[in-house]
């Protein structure tokens, strides 16, 4: 069967179910068998068709998906909403988890059950302090500016047990607009292996989780920025943050 009759057809065994009144959250993945969502399941959209048809064919099959927030997997299931096509959202619903009231709380999920990593997190010692602001002294004109504006006191190590890299996260700047209802705390993010420092780049705000989606030595974590709505972010950062996913709305 050609690839776009079975994405028809696949689609089609979907049924079709009304939606909410107002804008709903919806979740957009850019990393394929990876997504954000709540606890139970919402709407998920991916950048590419044949992200969306392997977790619709997932699903149909009675596989399950890892919730890496939880530490637990659960079966899924998909529908499509009435009216959409197939480069729509589709509702996901995450089977057999019990109804709790946790508030808009992002759950990192995968196709895959891949095995879950024991990050630890700690406060920078003095001499890892001293490691970062070294390397922004040594290179003023790439990093000059970043001087006065990191908060050792606040930030954290990550790293896995008996990895040689240890990746850190520093509060930076505090960027406010009052009329826009923005509110979010840039951080900026080194790595270090054997003391040796580097600078891989700044994400939006604080992150909240970290997990591990590709098996190495650098967490992904997630972030949320205070705006107008909800706007929470899974990335990537071991060369260079790189936006993974999204889940908001108004």
């Amino acid at each position: 069967m050609r690839a776009g009759l079975l994405v028809a057809a696949v689609f089609a065994a979907l049924v079709p179910v009304a939606g909410h009144a107002g804008e709903e959250r919806e979740s957009v993945s850019f990393m394929r068998g990876v997504f954000l969502s709540f606890e139970q399941g919402g709407l998920v959209s991916f950048d590419s068709q044949d992200s969306l048809l392997e977790l619709v064919q997932h699903c149909s099959r009675g596989g399950a998906v890892r919730d890496h927030t939880r530490g637990r997997s659960y079966r899924c299931g998909t529908t499509m909403l009435a009216g959409a096509d197939a480069y729509s959202p589709i509702r996901v619903e995450i089977l057999g988890v019990a109804p709790r009231d946790e508030g808009e709380v992002a759950h990192v999920f995968t196709i895959q059950p891949r095995r879950p990593a024991a990050w630890q997190q700690r406060s920078l010692s003095a001499q890892e302090a001293q490691g970062v602001a070294m390397l922004i002294k040594a290179d003023p004109a790439r990093h000059g500016s970043l001087a006065a504006r990191l908060d050792f006191a606040h930030a954290k190590a990550v790293s896995k047990p008996g990895s040689a890299f240890t990746t850190y996260f520093v509060p930076g700047e505090q960027v406010k607009d009052e009329e826009g209802y923005y509110d979010a705390q840039r951080h900026h993010v080194f790595v270090a292996r054997r003391g040796v420092f580097s600078y891989q780049g700044r994400l939006a705000a604080r992150p909240t989780q970290y997990v591990d989606l590709d098996g190495d030595d650098f967490p992904e974590v997630v972030v949320e920025e205070g705006c107008d709505g909800l706007c929470i972010s899974i990335w990537s950062v071991h060369s260079g943050p790189k936006r993974l996913g999204t889940l908001g709305g108004h």
